[in-house]
């Protein structure tokens, strides 16, 4: 998504960007999303719960680690300084601290995630707004490490 189509939208924080490069099918499914999104974790945990929907561990896509003195405050600010925002809708790995998301356009994101051990995991794949069951079944997803190193410089090590 170009920066000139992202607005942040009044009274939500810093939570969504409006891309007003949508299409009218793809700007409702936003809307559903943005009246859907604050149920998302209480709905996601309790089916964890109850056992309906699974989801333990860690997604693959190893990408390095932490560079030692490094904090993950101070990741977390270089990534949104480089484009990434929350992720509002995800699954929460196991000792996962810090998962962001960079949207590349309506149907794609990265997704990056640090770990309290200092692992560094990252993905490119269907945002969930666009197709949310492909984007649960891992469709088109691949791992990008080239591009994540990129985005995570000196902050990263092999």
């Amino acid at each position: 998504m170009s920066d000139s189509n992202r607005k942040r939208v009044p009274g939500l924080g810093e939570l969504f960007y409006r891309d007003h490069s949508l299409t009218a099918s793809q700007y409702l499914k936003e809307w559903l999303w943005d009246i859907l999104f604050p149920f998302h974790p209480y709905v996601r945990n309790a089916l964890l719960a109850l056992r309906i929907i699974h989801h333990e561990g860690r997604q693959p896509y190893h990408i390095g680690w932490l560079v030692p003195g490094r904090t993950a405050e101070g990741l977390e600010k270089h990534l949104r300084n480089s484009g990434f925002d929350e992720d509002r809708i995800a699954w929460i790995d196991d000792g996962e601290v810090v998962g962001l998301r960079r949207r590349v356009n309506f149907k794609y994101q990265y997704h990056l995630r640090l770990f309290a051990d200092g692992e560094l995991r990252g993905h490119y794949e269907l945002t969930p707004e666009c197709d949310p069951f492909d984007h649960m079944a891992d469709r088109e997803t691949s791992d990008h490490r080239e591009e994540f190193l990129e985005f995570l410089g000196g902050w990263v090590k092999e």
